[in-house]
């Protein structure tokens, strides 16, 4: 219930996986040689936006960017 209240707020945005963001999540995950292409592509756009991510996942994206500002939940 917290999930969707949270994607219902005004202040998230749901960005759609479009070929450009794919494709750069894709350069993202060999870059860090991983294969986490749903945490890459949370990198990529926080990046875009210069957003901080909210996420109990802290471990794992910093692999891929270690100057991601996260929020821990």
């Amino acid at each position: 219930m917290r999930v969707a209240r949270l994607l219902n707020a005004n202040e998230v945005s749901v960005e759609p996986l479009t070929d450009a963001s794919a494709r750069a999540t894709g350069i993202l995950c060999g870059a860090a040689d991983t294969s986490d292409v749903v945490d890459a592509s949370v990198v990529i756009v926080a990046r875009r936006y210069k957003a901080t991510v909210i996420s109990s996942d802290r471990a794992d994206l910093l692999h891929l960017d270690p100057t991601l500002p996260i929020v821990d939940c």
